[in-house]
């Protein structure tokens, strides 16, 4: 499987009209982190794929330069527990307690090398800002996107260039009843089912507090640059 670079290069030339182009707008869920690199530790950090951005970017040049970046987010608990719930269908080994030791090793760990550097967002901002300007960078929470879908969208439209986005988004970025393979990923409040078998997993109440008391400053340091839409 091509790497991003390699696959963004591939749509430029086969672009019909690269001069023409005002906008060029790639979307990849997967880019920062693959279903099952996250969990084994295999995946990249958010300063190393920013650098591979910005060098990117400058390969490009006009007329798709600048090249800019958005970053879904969502907080720290949901996020993890759904994503762990999606990727079972690679780890047989998943379930419950598997889950609940790794939680708990994110929360009493005092570093957070490679991928899961991506959990610290104000961190992940600042990387991306590093690299590329901050005019090239928009964070976008999920539960931002919930609860303010025209907002969220006007905010993007201006990002990219006055792009006119359309509605029909609401409630996909917290997706708390989302469907996967067939089986309904969420189902309540802390709550999920694994992709593999259907098997349920849940937030712990304790876990969850550890959890976002772990990124508490990373989530309070970005939330005083703009709105998150969730406490911690």
């Amino acid at each position: 499987r091509p790497g991003l670079v390699g696959r963004v290069r591939a749509l430029v030339a086969a672009w019909p009209d690269p001069a023409a182009a005002r906008r060029l707008v790639i979307s990849d869920e997967n880019v920062a982190i693959q279903s099952g690199g996250f969990w084994t530790g295999e995946g990249t950090c958010p300063e190393r794929l920013a650098r591979r951005l910005a060098a990117l970017g400058r390969s490009l040049g006009p007329p798709l330069a600048p090249l800019r970046v958005v970053i879904g987010i969502r907080r720290q608990d949901q996020w993890l527990a759904s994503r762990y719930a999606e990727s079972s269908k690679l780890f047989p080994g998943f379930g419950q307690a598997d889950f609940d030791r790794r939680l708990e090793a994110i929360a009493g760990g005092a570093g957070l090398d490679g991928p899961l550097g991506w959990l610290d967002y104000f961190a992940v901002r600042r990387a991306f800002v590093a690299a590329l300007g901050s005019q090239n960078v928009l964070i976008v929470p999920s539960e931002r996107l919930a609860a303010d879908e025209a907002g969220v969208l006007a905010a993007l439209g201006a990002f990219l260039d006055g792009a006119a986005l359309g509605p029909g988004l609401q409630g996909r970025g917290a997706r708390p009843q989302s469907r996967r393979g067939g089986i309904r990923l969420g189902i309540g409040a802390d709550a999920w089912r694994l992709r593999r078998d259907g098997a349920p997993l849940r937030l712990d109440p304790a876990l969850r507090a550890a959890l976002l008391g772990r990124f508490d400053a990373s989530n309070r340091a970005l939330a005083a640059e703009m709105p998150l839409g969730f406490e911690t």
